[in-house]
């Protein structure tokens, strides 16, 4: 992983990651797991499956964090992108799911966001012009604080210097 910039790492590693965690927290997932190409896509994962002749299409936006923190921030942008994907590829939005990955210090947290834009308002945050680059100015974003007490969490850690997992 060398001549990579920090966000290219995080995106690999953040991959590598969530293959490694699927295999263990879905072992019977019977489809394969395919990457946006381009690294300003609002999604970094897709996969697609068939129940009772029925397709879903599920879509996830995976982080890599190097803190712990009770809220997570998820840019309105984002989520408007994601949502916009449903009912693509002729999959209804009704078999479109949509997920926020966090891969944290102490754990694993994924939020269901479907219905985040009907239950949480977004505010304002002065931040980054982009998240991985302190050196391109500020600017004010909408942003969704997704609470860590309304995600999934999981016991499986990475080891940022490699992938390192433990046990859900």
């Amino acid at each position: 992983m060398t001549n990579l910039t920090g966000f290219q790492r995080n995106e690999l590693i953040g991959r590598e990651a969530f293959l490694e965690f699927m295999k263990i927290a879905a072992p019977n997932l019977k489809a394969e797991i395919k990457f946006s190409e381009n690294q300003y896509a609002c999604y970094d994962a897709y996969w697609i499956t068939e129940v009772d002749g029925v397709r879903k299409v599920s879509i996830a936006e995976i982080k890599i964090r190097n803190a712990d923190y009770p809220d997570y921030i998820l840019e309105e942008k984002k989520l408007d992108c994601m949502n916009s994907m449903c009912g693509t590829g002729n999959i209804s939005c009704e078999n479109t799911s949509l997920f926020y990955v966090n891969f944290c210090p102490s754990g694993t947290h994924i939020w269901n966001l479907k219905n985040v834009n009907r239950t949480i308002k977004p505010k304002n945050l002065y931040t980054n012009w982009t998240t991985s680059d302190t050196s391109n100015g500020k600017i004010t974003k909408k942003v969704y604080y997704l609470p860590v007490a309304s995600a999934k969490s999981f016991d499986y850690v990475i080891d940022i210097e490699g992938i390192s997992k433990k046990v859900l």
